[in-house]
């Protein structure tokens, strides 16, 4: 089955996590060829925290809306990724409708998206 779109996916060994690949929960948003999705951390980072621009693009998730999570997490719409539909095999959630809309409300702002996707989120 393909994935879906505005769902949760697990991927085991995800090139986009910093300093070094590791398994992380990506948010699936759009699509443009391939799907396009955000990185969810379990705590914000310290360098985002110092800029009011970037904290502002941090979306709140909760373990009672999401069971698959440990503690409060973020799903950080400040920097998009393309990911391969064969990573994207293990679903743990669909987002939802709160969350859709608290992403698509701050989307607008976030200038570190390139416009294209910005649109691809929002309609």
């Amino acid at each position: 089955m393909s994935p879906e779109l505005w769902c949760i996916y697990h991927v085991v060994y995800c090139i986009h996590a910093f300093p070094a690949p590791k398994p992380k929960f990506v948010a699936i948003v759009c699509e443009d060829h391939d799907l396009w999705g955000f990185l969810i951390n379990s705590e914000v980072h310290d360098f985002i925290k110092s800029s009011p621009v970037l904290s502002k693009l941090q979306v709140p998730i909760k373990p009672a809306d999401y069971p698959f999570l440990r503690q409060v997490s973020y799903i950080n719409c400040g920097e998009i990724f393309d990911f391969d539909e064969d990573l994207l095999t293990e679903k743990v959630a669909n987002i939802t409708t709160v969350t859709k809309t608290q992403i698509k409300k701050i989307i607008p702002t976030a200038k570190s998206v390139a416009p294209k996707y910005r649109t691809l989120i929002t309609k």
